[in-house]
């Protein structure tokens, strides 16, 4: 993509015919027919408000797809059952998170207690406390998975093409 400006005043003088060129790799260049010195300070100026704005839209286009990944549930395994757990908001979480504390309470008192809990699919499940410990764990892995692939796309020298291709996520 080539950007031309026409004139730029500096000092007493105006000048003119410069072009601004962004190279495939997001880098930008100038060509100028008078100052380049100009124009060369002008970009210094211009690129790195450019690359800010440019990162901070990928940014939040990778944390959307991270969310949205999230949010799709977690496949977990205890007990010789794998099913999917709801991980859509905070509701869920808090849910989970409740389930957890309650579960590691049941071991002090009476390891033998087990929970219900409702899957993804709406099925209800009879789990240990252990069992529901080990479910909390996997839903903490899911996140932690997703915010470590997020960092990693924003990490990259070049972003991707498209941030939501399944191959850059677990």
């Amino acid at each position: 993509m080539t950007y031309t400006i026409l004139s730029a005043a500096y000092g007493n003088a105006e000048h003119t015919a410069a072009a601004i060129e962004t190279s495939e790799a997001g880098r930008l260049s100038i060509s100028a027919d008078d100052h380049p010195a100009l124009w060369a300070e002008m970009l210094a100026v211009i690129e790195p408000a450019l690359y800010r704005a440019q990162a901070a839209a990928i940014n939040d286009l990778v944390n959307a797809e991270r969310d949205r990944r999230i949010a799709r549930g977690a496949v977990v395994s205890v007990g010789g059952q794998t099913f999917t757990i709801d991980t859509r908001d905070e509701r869920d979480f808090r849910n989970i998170q409740g389930r957890v504390t309650a579960a590691q309470l049941a071991l002090g008192q009476d390891p033998s207690v087990m929970f219900r809990f409702r899957d993804a699919s709406d099925v209800t499940r009879e789990l240990s406390a252990t069992q529901i410990i080990e479910m909390g764990m996997q839903a903490l892995t899911h996140v932690e998975a997703h915010y470590a692939a997020s960092w990693s796309i924003k990490d990259m020298a070049t972003p991707p093409v498209d941030v939501s291709a399944d191959a850059l996520w677990p």
